[in-house]
């Protein structure tokens, strides 16, 4: 089973559940995350008033209220934010990681095609499908 704990994480982590939904709570610690995740888990990066970001949280949040994988929202200027993403190797805000049976993967939800916003809907349903 990954844990928090084995990728060196042991300080409590401020996400961003306030900011998308007020029905999670704000703080995951190792504690937190040994007593209540599976080794299946999200970690979806955002950064507020990114407009990719904002494109592709509607979709997101969608998915996750159908999902049984437990998911995580994490503002990437925050302190935590910006250890996560230093310890993911997350470049840009709109990011989800995925870790599925100690496998971890990344890529972006939303992203610039031609000059436009584009909502990647295919790789969000997949990763909430597991």
């Amino acid at each position: 089973m990954v844990s928090l704990i084995a990728l060196g994480l042991l300080v409590p982590l401020k996400i961003g559940y306030d900011y998308y939904s007020s029905d999670y709570h704000s703080d995951l610690t190792a504690k937190v995350y040994n007593d209540t995740v599976n080794e299946d888990v999200n970690i979806v990066f955002y950064k507020k008033g990114c407009p990719y970001c904002e494109a592709g949280m509607s979709k997101i949040k969608s998915e996750a209220k159908q999902s049984d994988v437990t998911t995580f929202y994490v503002e990437v200027n925050s302190t935590d934010g910006q250890a996560l993403t230093s310890r993911f190797d997350v470049v840009k805000a709109p990011t989800i990681v995925t870790i599925r049976n100690g496998a971890i993967t990344l890529d972006y939800y939303a992203y610039d095609k031609n000059g436009e916003i584009n909502v990647n809907d295919k790789y969000i349903e997949e990763v909430f499908a597991d």
